[in-house]
């Protein structure tokens, strides 16, 4: 998930905060994009690495009823 963070300057205000709540917002956008089925979200040990995957259908066709394999 790091590689979707916007960089946040080492002397930028509130720095702290502006960092939580990138990594908050960047996650409920990509929860949001799992629940519609545009993305999946892996992760194999509680505080490890959080994998974002694409989905191999996009959301146009999955609305059109086209199968995943």
């Amino acid at each position: 998930m790091s590689q979707f963070l916007p960089a946040i300057s080492a002397d930028a205000a509130n720095r702290g905060l502006r960092a939580r709540a990138v990594v908050a917002s960047t996650l409920l956008a990509a929860l949001e994009l799992a629940r519609d089925g545009a993305m999946s979200i892996e992760q194999e040990e509680d505080y490890g690495p959080t994998r974002l995957l694409a989905s191999p259908v996009t959301w146009e066709e999955k609305s059109a009823g086209v199968a995943v394999a």
